[in-house]
């Protein structure tokens, strides 16, 4: 059971590396600020937890759940749980990872609990070390705080990139309107509303946080929670307005697609314009004269099939290069049987590593 544990003694010196026991130890004294980080949660995290803090079997059960719980707040008298959401995003997936963060916060101790690894808890541990502590001096209402501004702060950069995205995708579809396109919208779409899934109920618990209700919260801790809540208001403002985007994007797009089918349409109105009046007299006279030179010639019919053969070809790769085979083209490439068009998508600037499958 992988876990790390910090001490900051009331006499502000920090101890790093504790052992079980010696977390058992810290907490039953009540004295100073205990921090303990689950980093990859196992069954018996579940016995850990229950036999070092007692806390409550529901409480335990939702850090050892499989999947995604909601996010709220519970409040169990001496110490309140948090289920909060931190997600990742990375150009290659085009979808937005989700995983759960859990918070037991009590008076002299912060219990965190994450299934995967997570950026935002690596900042404060990194900040914790170099500070030598600075960030638990405060104590564990302010603590708690931190882990939550750095989460909410880790969905900055994957929304940007969502955006960058979606203007990516607005310049390539006055270029081509391929199903390549199609689907990279569907993917931003469902990564806009996994994010909005995951913003609505975790600004209501920044709001339960930030309004007075929990004990551990000092009227000074509130004004920080305040400003996490607020953040997260303008976050949740910033990804309907990319929805919005979205949805005028696809518009865009199948107008594209409307405009381009009539284009083609007009494009064989054309040709059969030309070929149509010929065909006509061809079958009327059926081509039946008594003097033509081609009746003699020994290669004549061989020639004809040649000829049929290199002008339906010249037409096929002409439709091709004017995408109007985008379909097969797609379908092909996914086969592996015609390499992948040039990506034109930025390149990623995140730093965030990639995410296993949301739990």
């Amino acid at each position: 059971m992988p876990f790390k544990a910090y001490y900051m003694t009331p006499e502000g010196d920090l101890q790093k590396g504790l052992t079980e026991q010696d977390v058992k130890s810290v907490y039953e004294s009540g004295q100073g600020l205990l921090w303990v980080d689950i980093f990859d949660t196992g069954p018996a995290d579940g016995t850990f937890l229950d036999a070092n803090f007692h806390f409550h079997p529901l409480a335990i059960e939702a850090c050892l759940e499989t999947r995604v719980y909601p996010a709220k707040v519970d409040d169990y008298g001496e110490y309140f749980f948090l289920i909060l959401h931190a997600i990742n995003y990375s150009l290659a997936a085009d979808l937005v990872e989700v995983t759960e963060l859990d918070l037991f916060v009590g008076s002299h101790f912060v219990v965190s609990n994450h299934n995967f690894p997570l950026k935002s808890v690596v900042m404060i541990i990194e900040q914790m070390e170099e500070g030598k502590g600075r960030v638990m001096r405060r104590g564990a209402e302010f603590l708690a705080h931190a882990l939550i501004d750095s989460l909410v702060e880790g969905i900055i950069p994957p929304l940007s990139q969502l955006g960058e995205r979606a203007d990516d995708i607005e310049e390539e579809i006055f270029e081509t309107a391929d199903q390549s396109i199609l689907e990279t919208l569907l993917q931003l779409k469902r990564s806009s509303l996994r994010l909005r899934r995951l913003t609505t109920p975790q600004v209501e618990v920044l709001a339960r946080l930030s309004h007075k209700e929990f004990d551990n919260i000092s009227t000074e801790a509130e004004l920080f929670y305040q400003d996490v809540h607020d953040r997260m208001t303008r976050i949740m403002g910033t990804i309907e307005n990319l929805q919005d985007r979205i949805e005028t994007i696809l518009t865009i797009y199948l107008s594209a697609v409307v405009i381009q089918q009539n284009e083609s349409m007009r494009s064989l109105s054309r040709i059969a314009a030309i070929f149509l009046p010929l065909t006509l007299l061809a079958s009327i006279y059926g081509m039946n004269f008594q003097y033509m030179p081609e009746l003699g010639w020994r290669w004549g019919y061989l020639t004809l099939l040649a000829g049929m053969v290199a002008v339906a070809t010249i037409i096929l790769f002409w439709f091709w290069g004017k995408t109007w085979f985008h379909v097969v083209r797609h379908w092909l490439q996914r086969m592996g049987l015609l390499p992948a068009r040039p990506d034109r998508r930025r390149p990623n600037s995140s730093s965030y590593p990639p995410t296993p499958q949301a739990r």
